[in-house]
């Protein structure tokens, strides 16, 4: 296991702060958070080429905090692969080897059939010079893993493919674990990316971990409204607290000129007149049906508003619907909603102008204290 405990470094004026996290044996942890949150700082002082001013770094209880890369037992590509463009593609996965002087023919027979597990032994005398990026990529997670250590660090390893190549690499990288038996850490920003190949996350902001655990869990859960953010809850505005009950929680919300009920699942001690961020992700906005003028006010209640579609934007697999609530004193504020649509990209007709009836439902409320 990898464990990192209260992880405290300087670059210039930019200060990380108590990070600790843990990777299983065999596992893999995303590292995330937006750019310049310290989450590479964090990984290059793991893998050595910065010093920790404090905390632990410890690899299966052996402390590795102080010690020099090479004396490390782990394999670290970084973002722009630092491959060696006058070296063959087989010249650069045995560096390391030479470096160390453990070549032998047992290590030729083991890195051939590391290059057909990665796909590149018709590259192995080819100048990288000539590689395409996902080749490079390939190359790089070659030489990383044919010293034979079991920890990989990989700082944002794909962002410079296309969609196609990089969930192609994915899949790759799975393999390559389950076949070798790696523990893995990446570092990435792309979400799709960390859920992926990461069993757990840990969200770091401003240098200081924000929330650390089961993707899923950090996901579905966040701790707050930037955790919110980052995990994509697009839709966040103000309300006050206006009642509680063990199970359900009353608000008003100005913007909107509406009550709304929220399931009381918090583990913030929220309180009557209290000022509350409120969240939901743009899926779980229900657009309930179409409404003509003469039956409109039928349908206003908890949880409902009357919307005008302001904008539709085809996605991929949904339409992203802009929403502008009926009759409120805030006429810029939009509710964005995410409808999937078909295998034939079909939805729901609609046109922009419509009047729609929109639900928001009280179990996907997000609730953070201000």
């Amino acid at each position: 296991m990898l464990d990192i405990k209260n992880l405290c470094l300087r670059a210039d004026s930019f200060q990380v702060d108590q990070i600790s996290f843990c990777v299983p044996s065999g596992g893999c942890h995303a590292l995330v958070g937006s750019t310049g949150s310290g989450k590479t700082l964090v990984l290059e002082t793991i893998a050595g080429l910065r010093k920790a001013q404090s905390g632990s770094i410890c690899w299966f209880d052996r402390d590795i905090t102080a010690l020099p890369p090479e004396q490390k037992n782990l394999a670290y590509v970084p973002q722009d692969l630092a491959l060696f463009p006058h070296m063959t593609v087989r010249e650069n996965i045995e560096y390391g080897l030479r470096i160390q002087k453990k070549l032998s023919s047992g290590k030729h027979a083991e890195i051939d059939q590391l290059a057909r597990s990665l796909g590149i032994t018709s590259l192995l005398e080819r100048s990288i010079k000539n590689l395409s990026g996902g080749e490079r990529q390939r190359t790089a997670l070659a030489r990383a893993l044919a010293p034979g250590n079991k920890l990989l660090l990989l700082d944002e390893p794909f962002s410079a493919l296309h969609e196609a190549m990089r969930k192609e690499l994915w899949l790759l990288l799975k393999t390559l674990q389950q076949q070798y038996g790696i523990t893995i850490l990446i570092v990435t920003h792309d979400m799709e990316e960390a859920f992926f190949l990461a069993d757990s996350v840990t969200f770091i902001a401003r240098g200081s971990v924000v929330q650390s655990g089961d993707k899923m869990q950090v996901y579905r859960y966040p701790h707050n409204v930037e955790a919110a953010k980052f995990f994509g809850v697009q839709n966040l505005f103000s309300g006050k607290i206006t009642d509680i009950s063990a199970d359900k929680i009353e608000l008003f919300c100005s913007c909107l000129e509406n009550v709304l009920h929220a399931a009381n699942n918090s583990t913030d001690q929220l309180q009557k007149e209290a000022t509350v961020t409120v969240g939901i992700r743009s899926e779980h906005i229900i657009l309930e049906l179409e409404l003509t003028k003469d039956v409109r006010d039928e349908y206003l209640g908890a949880n409902q508003l009357i919307c005008t579609i302001k904008n539709i934007y085809q996605n991929r697999n949904s339409k992203i619907i802009l929403l502008q609530p009926i009759g409120r004193t805030e006429p810029e504020f939009i509710l964005e909603a995410d409808i999937l649509v078909d295998q034939f990209g079909h939805a729901i007709d609609l046109v922009v102008g419509q009047e729609v009836s929109i639900l928001l439902p009280e179990e996907q409320l997000f609730l953070f204290v201000d």
